[in-house]
């Protein structure tokens, strides 16, 4: 795959924002280029969590595979 192509599949997929947009984007990018694999799917709900978590202020995400933690604000701790 090239750069450039690499480039617009990155985009679409940062406009992931809700589950709407994140079957839209799915299913537009299904269109285009065929089945998605599940890496790429996992991409797209990696991305999608990235932005939930700046949008509640979570200071940190550390995934090790078997779990996620999240290190929450001072004041959503309490």
């Amino acid at each position: 795959m090239d750069t450039e192509l690499k480039i617009i599949i990155h985009k679409r997929i940062n406009e992931v924002d809700s589950y709407d947009r994140f079957c839209k984007v799915k299913e537009e990018l299904e269109d285009r280029f065929g089945k998605l694999t599940d890496e790429m799917i996992i991409y797209m709900y990696e991305e999608w969590f990235e932005k939930l978590a700046k949008s509640l202020d979570v200071v940190n995400v550390v995934d090790d595979k078997k779990m996620v933690m999240m290190r929450l604000p001072h004041e959503l701790s309490i």
